[in-house]
């Protein structure tokens, strides 16, 4: 039977990507397939991950057990809280569409109220934390896009999540034997409905390749085809290109937390068994031949080691025997000599304080999340409010790696946005193109660091300002000013109700 195929009537997108003798580039995890017309065999390399793990669905659940470790939840809820900043007073994200070509005030408010129907289908003021925490730990973000397909101009329905580790995107590629050229044929998402068939479906083949038969259009069970149309997706934007794998941005980590847990379960054990002090039994045996001596030792050794005990439920004397452990009574035989039985006492560790390889470890994991160090240390205290008026280099980098992340999530938002505009009708496939690396997203900040770049940025703006004024009018025109030196849009300068020689 055929699988089942779920497609969207949006404009196909129309590439250009040039003839070339290379495969196109990975923009997600995807598997190249060669394409061949005359077998109907598609044939793949097998994922090769490294560290052990076997597919991306078992990558996906290391980088969720990690994300459970204090630490790093730590460092995680900084990033997350730093990006995404709920506050009354503005939306939590709005979309600016200052650069763009679309020029009338109508057309950019409709193209705003859409991105609020988006935001809504998100339920991103309310869920927007969670997705992006998500999204950061799991390293990709799937929705499957429902709409209604006898209005499908009533646009997105629903956004309906997808798990991560059920998806895989599958590029056909052909290269003719006669020509080094390489086409892509076609793309499409492969769904599983258990992650445990994903293995199974994609196996492993013994010269090396997957091999399918495709007669009928992939004809095998438990296959979902779905257009890439019909998923929004979002990666980290960290991808393998020998490979074609997205990692998280929690790969880095993962060695250091287990040079960690190592460390940190060999000092509990060494803990527990050094520090107790312990009882050493010196126990004569005289001229006893050796099998006697070890019987008169164990007997002394059960003497000391029966214990009675008061049982308070049955209310009845028990005896308790317990072997020798390494953390209780030594018994050891002395042969001859004036000094008969002895008891001595073996103290226990006078190092346990010492961790200074667990600091280590541990700065060297706090050091590979991309958080500043004084952020994670119960220790250390921020002036927010104080009159530094330098930033930290560290903070610096933070404030950078947010931006980017924000960045790299914006292409949930413009996914989206492009499919809900193009089922309406609003735009057009190549307006949308032409426009979509010009639309900008602002959002909320609450950020110390950001505060004071904007104040010391509209400081020297005055500044500069006030040594210019002299020669507005007669060097300098208005519009020069208020865009060049204040940095004003278009709309702030309309909201001035200035004219035009101002």
């Amino acid at each position: 039977m055929k699988p089942i195929v779920f497609d969207l009537p949006v404009e196909k997108e129309k590439k250009w990507r040039g003839d070339s003798f290379v495969s196109p580039p990975h923009d997600d995890s995807e598997i190249d397939v060669p394409f061949f017309a005359n077998t109907n065999l598609h044939q793949s390399q097998v994922l090769s991950l490294e560290a052990g793990v076997s597919s991306e669905a078992e990558l996906i659940e290391n980088y969720r057990t990690v994300a459970l470790y204090p630490e790093i939840d730590d460092a995680i809820e900084e990033i997350t809280s730093e990006a995404i900043v709920y506050d009354e007073n503005q939306p939590v994200v709005s979309i600016q569409l200052e650069r763009t070509d679309f020029k009338t005030k109508t057309l950019r408010q409709v193209i705003q109220n859409e991105f609020s129907n988006v935001l809504n289908l998100l339920n991103f003021n309310n869920n927007g934390y969670q997705l992006f925490r998500e999204w950061y730990i799991d390293s990709r973000l799937y929705f499957h896009i429902i709409i209604d397909p006898n209005n499908p101009k009533d646009g997105i329905k629903e956004l309906r999540r997808v798990d991560p580790r059920k998806l895989k995107k599958v590029r056909i590629i052909d290269r003719k034997p006669d020509s080094p050229i390489i086409e892509v044929k076609d793309e499409f998402f492969v769904y599983l409905d258990k992650v445990s068939t994903y293995n199974k479906t994609f196996s492993q083949h013994p010269f090396g390749t997957a091999v399918y038969n495709i007669n009928d259009e992939f004809n095998f069970d438990r296959f979902i085809k779905i257009h890439p149309s019909a998923i929004a997706s979002v990666n980290s934007g960290l991808i393998d290109r020998s490979h074609g794998i997205v990692y998280g941005y929690l790969q880095k980590s993962i060695k250091y937390l287990n040079q960690l847990r190592l460390l940190e379960d060999s000092l509990v054990i060494y803990r527990i068994a050094r520090a107790p002090e312990k009882r050493v039994f010196y126990v004569d045996v005289g001229n006893m031949p050796q099998n006697k001596a070890d019987s008169y030792l164990n007997q002394i050794q059960r003497k000391f080691r029966n214990r009675i005990n008061y049982d308070v439920n049955t209310g009845t004397i028990v005896d308790h025997s317990h072997t020798v452990s390494l953390q209780e009574d030594f018994f050891l035989p002395r042969r001859g000599g004036s000094r008969g039985t002895q008891i001595d006492t073996l103290a226990g560790s006078s190092s346990l304080s010492d961790i200074d390889d667990i600091l280590y470890f541990k700065d060297k994991l706090l050091n590979s999340l991309n958080v500043p160090i004084g952020r994670l240390k119960k220790d250390s205290t921020t002036s927010l409010f104080g009159n530094d008026s330098e930033v930290s280099r560290e903070e610096i980098k933070f404030k950078n790696f947010i931006d980017r992340l924000r960045s790299q999530f914006n292409n949930l938002f413009l996914d989206i946005l492009k499919t809900q505009l193009i089922l309406k009708g609003i735009i057009s496939l190549e307006e949308w193109e032409r426009n979509r690396d010009k639309i900008d997203f602002s959002y909320s900040s609450n950020s110390h660091f950001a505060e004071k770049k904007e104040i010391e940025i509209i400081r020297e703006r005055l500044s500069v300002l006030a040594e210019a004024d002299p020669f507005v009018g007669k060097y300098f025109q208005q519009d020069f000013v208020l865009k060049k030196i204040l940095r004003l849009s278009e709309e702030e300068i309309d909201s001035l109700n200035v004219e035009d020689d101002f």
